[in-house]
Formats: structure tokens, C-alpha cells, sequence
């Protein structure tokens, strides 16, 4: 079993954190409008629902950012390809995949790789991570980040009872995981 790395976003996860702080607080100064009497502040804080929600919408930024960091493909050769990148990340057998096809590209220059439209997801600008569909109408699981090189995104075509779909990775050890999985894909 060999584990390889995928590129993370750079200065991009700390922007989800602000931007779940600030909606947040955006959130409870509207809630905190009323004023209640208790004999406390912090009870009066410590009792409002919206803390409830503050602190559950903080604590999945941090696992978000975390999952992005921290993003891998798991390949047991003849077995089973898994990518770790967060909530929908495919987990796929060795059979299910295209491994003749499964190339080193670049999705923005090549006709039809290119995402489009967001399924479920996250399309920030530098950072792409989710189900897409591509410019030629086939679904992909993508995880593309800008601070990547665009020409050295993993592609591998994946057959499935639904008609298939396409995986786009980028990942810091490109050349080393495309010579894995050739080399060890079962004839």
C-alpha cells in the first residue's frame, strides 16, 4: 500500500476560518439584539442557541481545512484506490479504473477537461476540490489547486455502472504515482 500526498491549498484554508468567523459573528449581532437579564454575561453568551451554531460552524472549518491539508490517495495495487480529500472523496477497486488511459495533463488546456460547473463542492479561485462537470459534459472528482503546475494534473477515467467519470488530482508526486499504478495494474 503507498500513500501519496495531493497539493494544498496555500493561505487558502485560513480564509474559509474568516470566513466562517465573520459569518458567525454576522449571525449572532443579529440574534444579539435583544437584550436579556441574567446575572451573568457569560451565562447570558453561554445560553444563547447561536453559540451552539458558532461553535459547530468553527469546529467544521477546522476539520475542512484539515481534510484539505492533509488530502492523499491510498493505492493498494489489484485492490482498491482511495483519495482522501474530504466529504464524497470516490473509493474505488482496482477494476473500476482506466489505468491504460490514465495520463499526466493539463485540464485547462485540453479540450473538455476543464471544470465547469460545481456539483458539491468548493470553487474558490486557486482551489477546486469536489464534484464537477467538465467543459465536455462528463462528471469528474477534482482537486486542483492554482499554486499546482496545471501540466502535471493526474487524469484517470473511471468506468462505473452510471456511464463513468473522470478524476483530475493534483498531486507533488505525479511521475512516481503514474509509474505505480502502470506498472502494477493487473493485466
Amino acid at each position: 500500500m503507498e500513500t501519496f500526498y495531493l497539493h494544498s491549498p496555500t493561505n487558502i484554508g485560513w480564509f474559509y476560518l474568516v470566513m466562517i468567523t465573520a459569518i458567525t459573528v454576522l449571525v449572532m449581532s443579529l440574534r444579539f439584539q435583544q437584550k436579556r437579564k441574567t446575572r451573568s454575561a457569560v451565562w447570558k453568551y453561554a445560553t444563547y442557541p447561536g453559540v451552539g451554531f458558532a461553535i459547530v460552524a468553527m469546529i467544521w472549518g477546522c476539520v475542512f481545512v484539515y481534510q484539505q491539508s492533509h488530502a492523499t490517495v491510498t493505492v493498494s495495487p489489484g485492490e482498491r484506490f482511495t483519495i482522501h480529500a474530504g466529504i464524497g472523496s470516490p473509493d474505488l477497486e482496482w477494476q473500476q479504473m482506466d489505468i491504460a488511459a490514465a495520463r499526466i495533463m493539463n485540464p485547462y488546456e485540453e479540450n473538455g477537461y476543464r471544470p465547469v460547473r460545481r456539483r458539491f463542492g468548493t470553487g474558490m479561485k486557486g482551489f477546486i476540490s469536489g464534484w464537477f462537470l467538465l467543459s465536455n459534459g462528463k462528471k469528474a472528482f477534482v482537486t486542483l489547486v492554482g499554486t499546482a503546475p496545471a501540466d502535471r494534473t493526474v487524469m484517470i477515467p473511471v468506468n462505473d455502472e452510471e456511464g463513468g467519470y473522470i478524476i483530475l488530482l493534483s498531486m507533488h508526486d505525479e511521475a512516481d504515482f503514474m509509474s505505480l499504478i502502470k506498472n502494477k495494474a493487473p493485466e
